[in-house]
């Protein structure tokens, strides 16, 4: 069913949860994985130089852990350690970017559950991501005994001639995936 399956991970429960359900999903159709963690330049460039190297570190640690897990479970599996372009771009966009460059299939992502004010006042890179994507999103809760499952899928549809245009250039779809830390898993 599956071939390419994105992961957004940032090292949350929610994220956590989200790239086992990638293994499991991987596992049962063949797929690969991908782990991608996004470096958000708005946020990291108003801390010094030597914090911003310290966040590379850590996601880059992280990613390392996932791809342990991955690989035990016998799925291949892909890291990624991306930062946005700008610091006007959101997560969720370089995320989009990132799936429209890969060609995913499904892109599985961790989610906090709020809602109310405190969705208003602290956004949501799953609900925005929603919005914009172009490939089925599996959304994954943080904490599942709150109510239902923990797992909600939506089905987003391609804009009209973007996917033909990405396949043929993804440059020219203004697709860059500038990468830190990539690393090729393999069983």
């Amino acid at each position: 069913m599956y071939r390419k399956i994105l992961v957004a991970f940032d090292g949350s429960e929610a994220s956590e949860r989200a790239v086992t359900e990638a293994i499991g999903l991987a596992a049962n159709s063949q797929a690969r994985v991908w782990v991608t963690f996004v470096l958000d330049k708005s946020k990291a460039y108003s801390y010094p130089v030597t914090h911003r190297d310290e966040l590379i570190k850590a996601g880059a640690r992280m990613l390392d852990g996932a791809r342990t897990r991955s690989l035990q479970a016998g799925v291949p599996c892909h890291t990624k350690l991306v930062e946005t372009d700008n610091i006007h771009e959101t997560i969720a966009v370089r995320l989009e970017r990132c799936a429209q460059l890969l060609e995913v299939d499904l892109v599985v992502m961790g989610t906090s559950g709020r809602s109310g004010w405190r969705r208003m006042a602290f956004g949501s890179v799953a609900e925005e991501f929603v919005r914009i994507a172009r490939w089925p999103v599996l959304l994954i809760r943080a904490d599942p005994q709150a109510g239902g499952s923990g797992v909600s899928a939506f089905q987003s549809t391609p804009a009209e001639g973007a996917t033909e245009l990405a396949h043929q250039d993804p440059f020219r779809a203004g697709i860059r995936c500038d990468e830190l830390h990539h690393r090729h898993c393999s069983r």
